[in-house]
């Protein structure tokens, strides 16, 4: 658009300098008349020309599953140096899976029947694990649960505090996911995650243009560790055992300004506000979808990097008009 309505311009100007100086003999008048032509027309080329060439581009990412929400989006993509992914539901497909649930049925019904009611009222990932675990059990609404960001959740049933998230918080235990009651463990379980289709492949495409990728994760360092090893991700660019607060904090000591942080929670959202540009994928878990500079909608990660690189393009484009 901007080629071809510069050589218009043009040719619009020679004409009307030629006329005036060739057909009426007013050389000074054309030269009036020509200034006029490119005054008027120039400025509407350049204010046409990028901002439909910025339109474009977000067309082309919505057809690829990719949301653009606020205005800044493709002007802070083209300047990431840094690509900075949550783990669990980001990196993985959110839909992890109890090892070994044995410590849970050995649980009394009526308490299998009180750690469904507390996960039913909750979209983290883990809390879904164990919703699958106790599908067969019918989830009682009623029960008050307090959700407490990076932890876990908490609920008062019967004079009694059960508490069901991060070890660290609910009581202890070797594995990823603690139920307790009043602070005592009685069921300590682990989950297994899987990544994302094809999300090694995007990493090392990403990596390749020059990008630094790193996780940070609000999970145990070794576990964090260990998915990031199967994603191509060097160890020292693993970071783990990151609250929500902890993470922005990283965040700020870490080139904030040029980094592209994807998260997918509500513990995600003090790093989304700290990073230059956020993004999530958008799943079942509407919060963070609403809060972000852009979300995308592929089972893959292959929209980040069509973002970056589109953003490159219109880039160059708006210099060139410039």
């Amino acid at each position: 658009v901007a080629r071809v309505w510069t050589a218009g311009v043009l040719v619009v100007a020679v004409a009307t300098l030629a006329g005036w100086g060739l057909v009426l003999g007013d050389w000074e008048g054309g030269l009036r008349a020509t200034t006029a032509v490119l005054v008027v027309t120039c400025p509407c080329g350049l204010g046409i020309a990028t901002p439909l060439g910025r339109e474009l581009a977000r067309a082309r990412l919505r057809g690829l599953g990719l949301i653009v929400r606020t205005g800044r989006t493709l002007s802070r993509a083209a300047r990431v140096t840094r690509v900075v992914f949550d783990k669990t539901g980001t990196l993985t497909t959110g839909l992890p899976e109890i090892v070994d649930a044995r410590a849970l049925f050995a649980l009394p019904r009526a308490q299998q029947a009180i750690v469904a009611a507390i996960v039913a009222q909750s979209a983290h990932p883990r809390s879904g694990a164990l919703r699958r675990a106790l599908a067969h059990l019918p989830a009682n609404v009623g029960v008050g649960v307090v959700e407490k960001s990076g932890r876990g959740l908490e609920a008062e049933v019967g004079g009694h505090t059960w508490r069901i998230g991060s070890p660290r918080w609910a009581g202890g235990g070797a594995g990823d996911v603690v139920v307790s009651r009043d602070g005592e463990i009685v069921a300590d379980l682990t989950t297994q995650e899987r990544l994302r289709d094809g999300a090694a492949g995007e990493i090392a495409a990403l990596r390749a243009r020059g990008l630094e990728v790193f996780v940070l994760s609000g999970d145990h360092h070794a576990r964090a560790l260990a998915l990031g090893a199967r994603a191509g991700i060097d160890a020292e660019h693993v970071v783990g055992d990151a609250g929500p607060e902890e993470k922005a904090r990283w965040l700020r000591a870490h080139d904030a300004e040029h980094t592209l942080f994807i998260g997918d929670g509500l513990n995600d959202l003090p790093a989304a506000t700290v990073a230059a540009l956020s993004g999530t994928p958008a799943i079942d878990r509407p919060f963070l979808p609403a809060r972000t500079d852009f979300h995308f909608t592929t089972a893959g990660l292959s929209p980040i990097r069509a973002l970056l690189d589109t953003a490159a393009v219109v880039r160059r484009v708006a210099l060139r008009n410039a």
